[in-house]
């Protein structure tokens, strides 16, 4: 009988020849948060007959929406554990006698846990019309699990929004909420919220303030610039008495024309 191990390795050399292709029960696999599961893989020759493998390591390949505790391994037991919904990528690597190896990877998905309560958190001390509205999801799973989705962290929110389904409403027409939930202050006055996630839902009540600006000044420390340096701008909002606003939220855009009539001019904004 062989011997399975597993472990967190980095393996990535590849010593079989390319007539043989390793399968495993990992292809397509769905589990839930919890879930234990014992894989099986094996290499096979294109004739169909098998390959030694005289030790099988997998481990938990990491990436954008992937830790490496998202899977775990128990290695006495040769089983993985589901710890953290989402599609993560799990590599298994086939070593024979020889010491040659043959790796693949598989996409597992676990499914995200039931919804239990939903809240709904804005860290805004004032919302002027014309502001984007920075909700923030406070969502607690079946497994009394929190997760802060902030929207304005769009890979985090990508990853969650993607799987549940998601409805965000608002009571009147103060506030405009576009086809990617994106929430913009349009009118003066008090608005109420709802957001919901597969059917839990929450609320909360907004007060819109008239914005109080009159004029921006942009003030840049260079004025003179090449391709690749850095300009550090910074902003003064004055009101209509001439005074200077604290605190007020500003959002920045670029606009340009390049000297080369075939390229578009082009800048990176890091607020």
């Amino acid at each position: 009988m062989k011997k399975v191990f597993l472990a967190f390795v980095g393996i990535i050399s590849i010593g079989f020849s390319q007539d043989k292709s390793l399968v495993s029960n990992l292809k397509d696999l769905t589990l839930d948060i919890g879930q234990v599961f014992k894989p099986e893989s094996r290499v096979i020759n294109s004739d169909g007959s098998e390959v030694e493998c005289t030790r099988i390591i997998y481990y938990n390949k990491k990436g954008v929406f992937s830790s490496a505790k998202s899977i775990t391994f128990d290695r006495e037991k040769g089983t993985l554990i589901a710890n953290d919904p989402g599609s993560h990528d799990v590599v298994a690597v086939c070593i024979n006698s020889n010491g040659k190896r043959l790796t693949k990877t598989f996409n597992i998905n676990v499914n995200y846990p039931k919804i239990k309560k939903v809240k709904l958190l804005n860290n805004q001390k004032n919302i002027y019309v014309g502001n984007y509205i920075k909700l923030i999801y406070e969502i607690t799973d079946e497994f009394e699990n929190k997760r802060v989705v902030d929207y304005w962290n769009y890979d985090k929110a990508l990853r969650y929004f993607s799987n549940v389904e998601v409805d965000i409403k608002s009571n009147n027409e103060r506030v405009k909420i576009d086809l990617s939930n994106n929430i913009l202050a349009v009118e003066e006055g008090n608005s109420t919220i709802t957001a919901s996630f597969d059917g839990i839902s929450d609320k909360i009540d907004l007060k819109i303030q008239k914005n109080p600006i009159l004029k921006l000044n942009l003030i840049s420390d260079n004025s003179n610039v090449k391709t690749g340096d850095v300009v550090n701008f910074k902003v003064k909002a004055i009101d209509k008495k001439g005074n200077e606003i604290k605190n007020i939220p500003v959002q920045y855009s670029f606009t340009g024309k390049s000297f080369d009539k075939s390229n578009s001019a082009s800048g990176l904004i890091l607020e």
